[in-house]
């Protein structure tokens, strides 16, 4: 007589006859028929352990998309930045050149505009230059996105509490090298008398450096609107006046300190900029280390562990099923 529904084995019970060589088989261990095997859901234990190494390779994938997604927000941020700040001294020195080609090369601002920028003459609009640099002055201060979102990137030089003291304590460097210039003798506490003038210039007042670069341009564009014509006597007439000097040495001691502040911050912003990255780096290379060694640690101590204890229970099982054949 077959055995075909048997569900567990009792092997104290002496009326079941068993092979000699299975006597050995514990007692805690049953039989269990071949269509009962997915009930004891051996292989789930599997798919858990798998689909939790596929959710933290997915978490660390994500959070490393975001840290980087992060990071080039900031170059591109800081691209924009360093442009604008390279438009606003381009600016500068152009409308200060164009200012001297004027006066000393003996041109309109009509042939100056022509001959230098011939992509921004507008027949139709005589002053198409200045409203050029205004519209490039507007862009290039226009950063406060770009600013907000470089955060303390960008605050390592404090430009907000503008004041002569501060402008030339900034540029500290810059006027302990001009102590070391052979006119330097000639001169004492270099520092102190750049104070004075720009106080005199009335740059206080202003606060803003945006304010300053304003106020030079408008100085600019009065002086090239008040000239009646460029003959030679005209021009000297004009020369006498004094805003050409005055305008120089605004640009001389003032704008080129400023456009040095502009200069430092990018210098600044690019040095937190690669430290930002050099840390990304880091996190990056110190999760997959972390996610390589937890998916050993769980591959090799647990997984393989358990696979190899249920490589035995299937051996052993293949030994039960020789045995269900019993003898009535």
């Amino acid at each position: 007589m077959k055995m075909n529904k048997a569900t567990y084995l009792n092997y104290d019970n002496k009326e079941n006859k068993v092979n000699d060589k299975y006597k050995n088989i514990p007692k805690n261990h049953i039989i269990i028929e071949k269509n009962q095997i997915a009930k004891l859901k051996i292989t789930s234990k599997y798919y858990i352990i798998f689909y939790f190494i596929i959710l933290i390779a997915l978490i660390a994938y994500i959070i490393l998309l975001i840290i980087w997604i992060n990071y080039f927000n900031i170059e591109d941020n800081l691209h924009i930045l360093i442009n604008k700040n390279i438009e606003l001294e381009s600016v500068v020195y152009s409308s200060m050149n164009m200012h001297y080609i004027m006066i000393f090369n003996n041109f309109t601002f009509k042939e100056v505009t022509q001959k230098l920028y011939p992509d921004i003459y507008n027949p139709e609009e005589s002053l198409s230059l200045l409203k050029y640099f205004y519209i490039s002055i507007k862009f290039a201060f226009n950063s406060q996105k770009e600013i907000s979102y470089l955060g303390n990137l960008y605050s390592n030089i404090n430009i907000s509490n503008f004041t002569c003291y501060n402008l030339y304590t900034i540029n500290q460097k810059i006027l302990n090298e001009l102590d070391t210039t052979s006119s330097a003798s000639k001169l004492s506490n270099i520092k102190q008398k750049l104070i004075n003038m720009c106080e005199d210039f009335g740059i206080n007042e202003l606060k803003e450096p945006k304010n300053e670069f304003e106020r030079h341009f408008q100085y600019l564009k009065n002086e090239i609107i008040s000239y009646g014509d460029y003959s030679y006597d005209s021009i000297i007439n004009k020369l006498k006046t004094g805003n050409l000097g005055k305008i120089t040495l605004i640009f001389n001691n003032i704008m080129i300190y400023l456009l040095e502040i502009y200069s430092n911050i990018d210098k600044e912003t690019i040095n937190g900029f690669y430290e930002v990255m050099e840390k990304y780096i880091l996190i990056m290379e110190l999760s997959l280390i972390s996610i390589t060694i937890l998916f050993f640690v769980i591959i090799r101590y647990y997984l393989i562990n358990k696979i190899n204890k249920f490589v035995k229970q299937i051996i052993l099982i293949i030994h039960v099923f020789r045995i269900i054949e019993m003898q009535d």
